[in-house]
């Protein structure tokens, strides 16, 4: 239904048809599209099964691209093998298939680094690269991401968590873990699994 609203034409005569047969909006759409029984509220699919993501990122796939920042490529190569390395842990504790990361093709256009789904709980990972003192920005933007992402799973009734995962421990982490912590989100970093996921 969320990538069915982006084909305008089809919507309108798809609004007055409902009108007509005075039937909801929604049970049309998922009925037309034939999409009610994969996407309905509470069991639309969350993802795709996590895969690692290449961790010796470079531009264009060979040399540094002219104006590219190195620093952006050493960060998002921190950020992908910390994403791998816990990946690789989250596997080895609740199996492969728990372990999704978002499929844009289902609706909302954000990159959910990694979710865990276990039955009805969903736990929701934002993955943060700390250098060159960023400790602040990183984690400002990763609350407000994860909080973000946590609100819109919510939407279908689940039991939604968040993870901040970072790759080193940050400073102030003591506030940092409490003020997380009153927002449900757990702060971790490499060493902290077994905290950051209690079952």
């Amino acid at each position: 239904m969320e990538r069915a609203t982006f084909l305008r034409g089809t919507m309108a005569s798809i609004k007055d048809k409902a009108q007509e047969d005075n039937v909801s909006f929604y049970t049309t759409v998922v009925d037309r599209f034939a999409l009610h029984d994969e996407f309905t509220a509470a069991r639309r699919p969350l993802g795709r099964v996590a895969e690692p993501v290449k961790a010796d990122y470079l531009p264009n796939g060979g040399r540094l691209a002219l104006g590219a920042p190195e620093a952006t490529v050493t960060a998002t190569n921190l950020h992908n093998e910390t994403q791998n390395a816990l990946l690789t842990w989250l596997r080895s504790q609740f199996g492969k298939d728990t372990v999704q990361t978002f499929d844009r093709a289902l609706g909302w256009k954000a990159e959910v680094d990694l979710l865990l789904e276990e039955d009805e709980r969903i736990t929701i990972i934002e993955v943060k690269s700390l250098q060159d003192g960023n400790d602040l920005a990183q984690l400002r933007y990763g609350l407000g991401q994860t909080l973000d992402y946590m609100d819109r799973y919510r939407s279908d009734g689940r039991d939604v968590h968040g993870v901040l995962w970072l790759s080193s421990e940050p400073e102030d982490c003591a506030r940092w873990q409490q003020l997380c912590g009153s927002c449900d989100i757990q702060l971790g970093w490499p060493g902290t699994e077994n905290d950051a996921f209690q079952r």
